[in-house]
């Protein structure tokens, strides 16, 4: 695992490239998450949300590109020593508890916290902790304490798990369905944002479409029986449609090189 101090010079890090590094000189802004990811290295117990920050900043700038990788995940592994689950949980933690969102009044003036920070409402709590709260909603995190450990967490946990089973499997059981929401939805990744586009009720109303999608050549790149719509908005600013396939999916491509 590299690490280095912000003394050091861009041009003087080492950084192992890419298969499909062209030579060609690296953006300077690219160069500098990385020295700023090193230097986060150096001490990640306490720098993990600032580390989260870098690798978030990282990921949205396809910082990774410059360097000849085609993912994030696999620059990680090569040069931060941190493997696809640990850069998921990294990032998703400084999505969840940064102090962005905190707020300070002074006078008529509101200040708002750095997102390179641990929010207060979190400090007494361990990263350990902090990944073990991940896929919990905020009303559930409320009931986690600062006293219990990551065993009682998973515990915790667990319970809660079973207990909406039981509730929905219930003859009395009623819950709200629970809708996507595109922003909340993009501000996770890895298997957290999996988990929550797995738990999103579709709108039936839209009914369960068929859904074929054609490359520019005409070539036929995804083919789906059926899938559920979790969202469908067309306005004047925005015109998309998400959707989660319930059927078999392939890519023609891939199934004929395999």
């Amino acid at each position: 695992m590299m690490t280095t101090d912000l003394t050091v010079k861009e041009s003087e890090l080492k950084i192992v490239y890419g298969p499909d590094y062209l030579g060609e000189d690296v953006n300077e802004l690219s160069l500098a998450s990385v020295k700023y990811m090193y230097a986060d290295l150096t001490d990640i117990r306490k720098y993990y949300i600032r580390l989260g920050f870098h690798l978030n900043e990282f990921d949205m700038n396809k910082g990774y590109l410059d360097f000849g990788y085609p993912t994030l995940e696999e620059f990680c592994n090569v040069n931060l020593g941190l493997d696809k689950s640990a850069v998921s949980r990294c990032i998703n933690v400084y999505r969840e508890f940064n102090a962005g969102d905190d707020k300070e009044f002074i006078g008529n003036i509101v200040n708002h916290g750095c997102a390179m920070d641990l929010s207060d409402r979190w400090k007494n709590y361990s990263y350990t902790q902090l990944c073990e709260m991940l896929p919990l909603s905020p009303e559930d995190r409320k009931k986690v304490l600062p006293s219990m450990s990551c065993k009682e967490i998973r515990e915790f946990k667990k319970k809660l798990k079973d207990r909406k089973k039981k509730s929905s499997n219930g003859a009395v059981a009623s819950t709200q369905p629970k809708r996507f929401n595109y922003d909340e939805c993009f501000k996770k990744s890895g298997i957290v944002q999996q988990n929550y586009i797995k738990s999103c009720d579709y709108d039936q109303k839209e009914g369960m479409p068929a859904v074929y999608l054609y490359d520019c050549h005409g070539k036929r790149i995804i083919c789906g029986s059926c899938g559920d719509v979790l969202e469908r908005v067309n306005n004047s600013n925005e015109n998309r449609i998400v959707i989660r396939m319930t059927g078999y999916c392939y890519d023609p491509v891939e199934l004929k090189e395999n």
